[in-house]
């Protein structure tokens, strides 16, 4: 007698039990889809967060700068209107 038997289905296993499993495999392979496609989503969302933030800084920094630039100005002005008003202070007690 040969103990080859080629593979079959016994009988005994329920029908209800084949259902199930199918449904989980299926159930299983749809979260693995949806997880990749979340991912892919996430990969994308950090690749472009990134790009934006280092945008943000090199913005930061230019408003820095343009910021010092208008200090230094208004700096100036305040001196100069300071000088202005020495010179006047003299021309009015001179008279």
């Amino acid at each position: 007698m040969d103990d080859r038997e080629p593979w079959h289905l016994d009988k005994r296993v329920p029908i209800a039990l084949i259902v199930m499993i199918t449904l989980q495999t299926g159930a299983a392979i749809w979260f693995a889809a949806q997880l990749d496609a979340r991912v892919r989503w996430l990969e994308t969302s950090v690749i472009t967060t990134t790009t934006t933030t280092d945008n943000n800084r090199r913005d930061i920094v230019a408003v820095r700068e343009q910021t010092a630039r208008q200090d230094e100005k208004l700096n100036s002005i305040v001196q100069l209107l300071a000088r202005i008003d020495s010179r006047l202070e003299r021309m009015e007690s001179s008279q």
